[in-house]
């Protein structure tokens, strides 16, 4: 029987982007430019809007309360096409909210609130069993990191492609369990350094991924540099794409849309080093809307924009040469 969709097993919520000329200075107040409760959510809910929007089966497994929060953000995964099944409404949880700082040049800032961001064990096996024949499964640390570890576990004895970013990083480096590893800059610095391998100054990325799919005992790590682009190790293997020119005007949720993109691209068939190459672009694409949701596109408006985008760096090398 062949494999088809994704599963996530992964947090849900709602947040709220606030944008700003810059971030204050501490015991500053300053007025925001503008204040949004309706485009950005955690990272589960990010990602599984964006695999809808590609077109891509997905069901997301998680645990949210009975309140305005949980309506919007999961109003926003069945308008994108997830299956909601497994989104469990608890009245003894509020639903995670949080708040995006974003600055004059797209930089952004989040404070995450304090919600419960567990996921009962029973509810990831009674969901893993109906999607087990699923091709790709989604985890991160956004979640409680013992939920996220078991569900890992569980997806990868059921033969799935496992995929996890642990983020906010965890006390746990054994991610056997995890075929692919995303991690940003900031996120593999403090990783190896709970692996006790405080990384030189001079050390550069490729020295970074090296290390971390050694430390983490894991087969291929991608880490994200923004407008850098990404490092992937792949078995051993470092390979390096260079990032594409993009205004920014939010970088909030370019790597959760660097995650479902990859994805997208591995359960079409092709390879790590191709997903990443188009999930470098696609999150290029993302970060010029305000806010999460928006800067997922549906698949044809992606491919047009790429394109574009693209043919713009073509078009300046050859006048660069001229």
């Amino acid at each position: 029987m062949e494999r088809e969709g994704i599963v996530l097993v992964y947090s849900h919520g709602a947040g709220q982007n606030v944008r700003v000329d810059r971030l204050p200075e501490i015991g500053e107040t300053r007025k925001a430019l503008s204040w949004k409760l309706d485009r950005d959510g955690c990272k589960g809910t990010n990602i599984a809007v964006a695999l809808g929007r590609l077109g891509v089966k997905n069901t997301l497994i998680t645990r949210v309360g009975n309140d305005v929060w949980a309506d919007l953000c999961t109003g926003w995964l069945r308008e994108a096409g997830t299956d909601i099944s497994y989104v469990l409404r608890d009245d003894r949880v509020e639903t995670t909210t949080g708040i995006v700082f974003i600055d004059s040049q797209g930089r952004n800032s989040i404070v995450l609130g304090d919600g419960d961001m567990s996921v009962p064990h029973e509810l990831i096996g009674e969901g893993l069993e109906k999607e087990k024949n699923s091709r790709l499964f989604i985890t991160g640390f956004e979640i409680e990191e013992e939920d996220a570890l078991y569900a890992l576990k569980k997806a990868k004895n059921y033969g799935m492609t496992t995929i996890l970013n642990p983020s906010p990083v965890g006390k746990s480096l054994d991610l056997e369990a995890a075929d692919i590893i995303i991690v940003n800059e900031v996120e593999a610095q403090q990783m190896l350094e709970l692996a006790g391998k405080k990384p030189k100054e001079s050390m550069d990325w490729e020295e970074t991924v090296k290390l971390l799919r050694i430390s983490c005992h894991c087969k291929n790590v991608v880490l994200t540099l923004g407008e850098k682009g990404y490092v992937l190790n792949e078995n051993g293997r470092v390979s390096r794409g260079e990032g594409m020119k993009a205004k920014a005007v939010d970088t909030s949720g370019a790597g959760d849309g660097f995650l479902a993109a990859l994805a997208y691209r591995l359960h079409q068939g092709y390879d790590l080093k191709e997903a990443c190459k188009w999930a470098n672009a696609y999150a290029a694409v993302s970060v010029g809307y305000s806010g999460t949701i928006p800067g997922y596109l549906p698949l044809k408006e992606v491919e047009k924009k790429i394109n574009e985008m693209e043919n713009r760096e073509k078009r300046g090398s050859f006048y660069e040469r001229k």
